[in-house]
C-alpha cells in the first residue's frame, strides 16, 4: 500500500509519497478526523503497518465492520489502541473482546479499569470479574485502588493471595 500527501494549488498538483511511521504520527496528532464512513478510515485500517492500524484504533470513530476487523487484529498493540481510543468506539467494543484483551494485556486492564464507564455496551459484570480474578497481583490490586467490583467482588479482594491487593482493597 502506498501512502500519498497530495497538495493542490491554482492547477498545480505535487505529489509525495509517505513512509509508514510519517503516516502513524500524522493521524496520531493534528489530523483532521475523517467521518466513520469515509474510505480512508477503511483503508487506513488495513495498512500493512501495525503502527498505522493502532493509530486508526486510537484516533478515529471507526464504523461496525472495521471495529470487528480491528478487534481481531494479530498484533496486539492494535487491540490495545481500540481500549484506548475514541470514546464512541470504546463505548461499542463487545465484551467478548474486553474480557479477551483484558487477560491478554496488562495496559488494556488498566485502561478499562480507569475508563470503566465508557465501555457502554459491555457486560460490566463479566468485566469486572475478569478484572478482580485476572492472573497478575497488579491488575487485581489496580482493580481494587478503584473500587472496581460488586460487593461480592471487593470481598474476594479483600481476600487475596496478594498482601497488596488485600492491602489495597481494605483501604477502601
Amino acid at each position: 500500500m502506498k501512502v500519498k500527501l497530495v497538495v493542490e494549488d491554482e492547477g498545480r498538483v505535487a505529489e509525495w509519497e509517505i513512509g509508514h511511521s510519517l503516516v502513524a504520527g500524522l493521524i496520531g496528532y493534528d489530523f483532521p478526523l475523517p467521518p466513520p464512513d469515509h474510505p480512508l478510515v477503511d483503508l487506513l485500517s488495513r495498512h500493512p503497518s501495525s503502527a498505522v492500524r493502532k493509530q486508526v484504533a486510537e484516533s478515529f470513530e471507526l464504523p461496525e465492520d472495521v471495529l470487528k476487523r480491528l478487534e481481531a487484529d494479530p498484533i496486539i498493540s492494535v487491540r490495545e489502541g481500540l481500549v484506548s481510543g475514541h470514546s464512541t468506539t470504546k463505548e461499542r467494543l463487545s465484551h467478548a473482546f474486553l474480557t479477551r484483551i483484558i487477560q491478554e494485556s496488562i495496559e488494556a486492564a488498566d485502561r478499562v479499569i480507569f475508563d470503566l464507564s465508557e465501555f457502554g455496551e459491555a457486560d460490566m459484570a463479566e468485566i469486572t470479574k475478569a478484572l478482580i480474578s485476572h492472573s497478575d497481583p497488579a491488575v487485581r490490586k489496580r482493580a481494587a485502588e478503584n473500587d472496581v467490583g460488586s460487593k461480592a467482588g471487593k470481598k474476594k479482594l479483600k481476600a487475596d493471595d496478594d498482601v497488596e491487593v488485600r492491602k489495597a482493597a481494605k483501604d477502601r
